[in-house]
């Protein structure tokens, strides 16, 4: 199920459990795209000088994503509160997602040749295949 699907599922599910099941999974979904991000694409794009504010952009949104997910793990899920932050990160998740296909994916075609583009890719989804191993055989243990 994608993220967007599961928070929609995370919104109306009202057993806690079930809810503390779920958004750790959307947690891990997410740390992960986070992590790539962070390893691949951000030190890529920081080689072009002119997408530094854009890196910066999305550097400080990891920083609100994880701020409101660490927060979410913490509270009760039947509260208000959890509620409200779950709308937080969905807001903070969407305005993420359209900076990148809006400001970061453009910029980066700009840039990068085929070759580069195709090497970035086979290394992110080498790191994201076997962090998702890794992940499989601790929900298996």
């Amino acid at each position: 199920m994608k993220v967007e699907a599961q928070l929609v599922h995370l919104r109306v599910i009202k057993n806690p459990e079930r809810r503390k099941k779920l958004f750790a999974e959307i947690r891990s979904t997410v740390d992960l795209h986070l992590m790539l991000e962070e390893l691949f694409v951000y030190p890529f794009c920081e080689k072009f000088p002119r997408l530094a504010s854009v890196v910066d952009q999305g550097r400080r949104a990891h920083e609100l994503i994880r701020g409101v997910m660490d927060d979410l793990e913490v509270i009760e899920p039947e509260s208000r509160r959890y509620n409200s932050l779950l709308t937080q990160l969905v807001i903070n998740l969407e305005k993420h997602v359209i900076s990148e296909e809006e400001k970061l994916f453009p910029a980066i075609k700009k840039y990068i040749d085929t070759s580069e583009f195709k090497r970035m890719n086979r290394e992110i989804l080498t790191k994201y295949e076997s962090e998702q191993g890794r992940a499989g055989g601790r929900r298996a243990a």
